[in-house]
């Protein structure tokens, strides 16, 4: 039997129950399959069935190893001949099959090690130790040995000039250090200084070089001043390694978070000083501002910044996620704004102004006072859930929910990507739009004015206008509840028409028919109605008193072949029916 191109080795994790473990390649004797348990070889415990069977077969324990121990089963074959052939001895072909076996099972296993050395490529180049740690080497002797990490921090770093802080200030390049003496500052950093022979032009002849800055003390407290209630005191403070920047005033904790927007940060005391609230390349202006995200920036006071890239301004307000400030993605107010009392834009690109106004989702604008603009959830009115791109609320208790959703007014919402205008009842009962890609009208109704909804979906399909509905089941619906009236009013004295047209094959507007009123007087109900036909011809009219005219009745022979029940009249005028 030939040897397969099989893994001759498996490793299992012990539950502490099992004492089965199969192998799945094929073994010659049953001694040919090493067992080690935690990388401990064991030679009884347990037995080995299979041997001969190119498929494997079993180890069975008579004691399940222990949970969470590593089982290893390996085909380990002697590496010397067994079989001794004799001058003119039988050459049977089991024998030489199974010698030939046991070397290409020695050299399969050769060939596993050998993929674990530490190789470099045949072409040259480096040795290429994967990812794994070499261990146990020598410290070097020659120059181009490879160093211990004992060899490093026992030999070559008490070598170096060191501190007993954990880190210091770098020093400064070659053109920052040229010509000059080395000096600490009062926090023990490095800086450089002009030697003893310098004169005062010099100093300032440095002074007024483009990087003259970073000549100067990069933080200053002024302290508190007379009559100020500043808990810090007045401060300028610039970090030239990490480019954040702060001016104005700061207090120990936040005066006005009065919706708890600082709760993100690791610990909201000291907002100006402690660097675990400092975002890299950030400003903030003013008082107690936390611009936390690089990028990002404050003006005002108590404003605080999660959103990479954004501001936040005004009284109280944020930028971002207060809930998941350690790694902020780009749903979290990257890129947004946040200005007025209590306002946060949490989603990427938003903006919320005025007071108390939320911009939650993506591109979400939310202005006004108490205004929200967010995602579509499964559970809001219409059940349309989506990310809420776009969504903008305006005015006073407004909210849009979903992708475009737009309301602006007061007490009124929108959902389902919808659009609602106007005002409900009141900040309990707002005028609600849960009919998804629709516009309604309010005015102080929950019931809208005219309400536009999408038709049948196709492109030459038309919208459906409903006056004092939210459902139209008609191109146009009106509905009068309760005794309601609709009515077309002509003001003083004059003519109103409404017509039914047609089209040519131009698409020119043709009159069908036309109602037209009339109102001979404009300080009572006094007029006509007109019932005009095809071409504008006069047809019926309906005058003072409930008088009734027919225009134009025609004789007999002039409606030859009229359908019955068509009205004409005879010789005498008489009106009779087909």
């Amino acid at each position: 039997m030939s040897v397969p191109n099989q893994t001759p080795y498996i490793i299992y994790n012990a539950n502490g129950l099992t004492t089965v473990f199969p192998f799945e390649f094929y073994i010659i004797n049953a001694s040919d399959i090493q067992v080690t348990i935690n990388g401990t070889p064991v030679t009884s415990g347990y037995s080995v069935s299979g041997a001969g069977n190119v498929g494997g077969g079993d180890v069975i324990f008579n004691t399940p190893p222990a949970n969470g121990s590593v089982v290893m089963l390996e085909r380990v074959v002697p590496t010397y001949r067994l079989t001794d052939y004799q001058d003119n001895g039988d050459l049977l072909a089991d024998t030489v099959n199974k010698d030939f076996d046991r070397l290409w099972m020695a050299i399969q296993r050769s060939f596993i090690y050998l993929g674990l050395a530490l190789r470099r490529p045949l072409f040259g180049g480096p040795f290429n130790a994967e990812g794994y740690r070499i261990e146990k080497l020598a410290d070097p002797v020659n120059p181009q040995d490879a160093a211990t990490k004992n060899y490093i921090d026992n030999f070559s770093l008490v070598r170096t000039l060191r501190v007993p802080e954990s880190s210091i200030g770098m020093l400064p390049g070659v053109s920052g250090r040229r010509n000059l003496l080395l000096a600490f500052d009062s926090n023990g950093n490095p800086i450089t200084v002009l030697p003893e022979s310098g004169s005062a032009a010099d100093v300032l002849i440095l002074l007024a070089e483009l990087d003259g800055l970073r000549r100067i003390g990069t933080k200053v407290n002024y302290g508190i001043p007379a009559g100020s209630s500043l808990t810090e005191g007045l401060t300028f403070a610039f970090d030239n390694v990490k480019g954040w920047l702060r001016v104005g005033g700061a207090d120990v904790l936040p005066l006005d978070d009065e919706r708890n927007f600082w709760r993100g940060l690791p610990d909201p005391k000291n907002s100006w000083w402690n660097p675990a609230l400092i975002g890299d390349y950030s400003a903030s202006f003013n008082r107690n501002g936390a611009a936390y995200a690089v990028y990002s920036s404050t003006f005002g006071h108590d404003c605080v910044t999660y959103g990479v890239a954004s501001l936040a301004g005004g009284a109280g307000s944020a930028s971002g996620d207060p809930d998941n400030p350690v790694n902020p993605s780009e749903s979290q107010g990257y890129c947004s704004f946040a200005f007025g009392k209590n306002v946060i834009a949490l989603g990427a690109k938003s903006a919320a102004f005025c007071e108390e106004s939320d911009a939650l989702s993506r591109a979400a604008f939310a202005a006004g006072y108490r205004t929200q603009a967010r995602k579509g959830l499964s559970t809001d009115p219409g059940g349309e859930a989506s990310d809420g791109i776009g969504a903008t609320a305006l005015g006073e208790n407004t909210r849009a929910a979903g992708d475009g959703a737009f309301a602006a007014g007061k007490n009124v919402q929108a959902y389902g990507g919808s659009i609602a205008i106007g005002s409900g009842i009141n900040d309990g009962n707002p005028a609600v739009n849960s009919h998804k890609d629709s516009v309604m009208l309010f005015a102080k109704s929950l019931i809208p004015g005219i309400a536009v909804v999408p038709g049948g979906g196709g492109l030459g399909d038309p919208s459906r206008v409903g006056v004092h509905t939210k459902y139209p089941k008609e191109i146009v619906d009106v509905v009068l509840e309760g005794g309601g009236r609709a009515a077309l009013r002509i003001p003083g004295t004059g003519t109103g028409k409404l017509l039914l047209q047609g089209t040519d094959n131009n698409g020119n507007p043709l009159t069908i028919a036309t109602l037209e009123w009339t109102s001979a007087n404009g300080g009572s109900a006094v007029g006509t109605l007109k019932i005009n036909m095809n071409n504008d011809a006069a047809c019926i009219e309906l005058s003072t008193a409930g008088m009734v005219a027919l225009k134009n009745v025609k004789t007999l022979g002039e409606i030859s072949g009229a359908p019955a029940g068509t009205i004409y009249k005879d010789a005498s005028n008489f009106l009779k029916i087909v």
